[in-house]
């Protein structure tokens, strides 16, 4: 995934840590564990959600493996420690994250280069490597910016 060169520079100049490290690992107990305590005595259920959790898990680690900078793949790890032991929600997660990076593309596209760096800093320094919460962020000061110069 190509991301603008320009909010990956911001970023590292606001202080976002670049660590690239494996990937987590699957935990089949846990996931077992999980889906048995949503489905208790159904087997068939429980299996669907095993299957489903480790189809996430395989979507996760290539879309983790995808990523052409350190730094969003530390955004999309955060995914998996706010849902442990249930990645289909990881990798639910990891993919509005990343269509987030692209909707913060869009805007600073909307904006002056220098309107859009300041945003996304403003942005960042609030809302750290939460993509989401960025892009939602952005879009609230990009309109706010635009209504200024009308």
């Amino acid at each position: 995934m190509r991301i603008d060169a320009t909010i990956l520079a911001v970023l590292v100049l606001l202080g976002a840590t670049q660590v690239h490290a494996e990937g987590p690992a699957y935990n089949e107990p846990a996931a077992k564990e999980r889906c048995e305590t949503e489905w208790p005595g159904n087997f068939q259920m429980t299996k669907f959600c095993l299957d489903q959790d480790a189809a996430g898990y395989r979507e996760f680690t290539a879309l983790r493996q995808s990523l052409d900078a350190d730094l969003f793949v530390q955004s999309v790890d955060e995914c998996v420690a706010e849902w442990p032991a249930n990645f289909q929600m990881a990798n639910f997660c990891a993919q509005e994250r990343i269509k987030s990076l692209l909707s913060i593309e869009a805007l600073q596209e909307d904006v002056p280069e220098a309107v859009g760096t300041e945003i996304l800093g403003k942005c960042y320094a609030d809302w750290g490597l939460n993509f989401q919460m960025v892009a939602f962020c952005m879009e609230q000061q990009v309109t706010a910016w635009k209504e200024l110069q009308e």
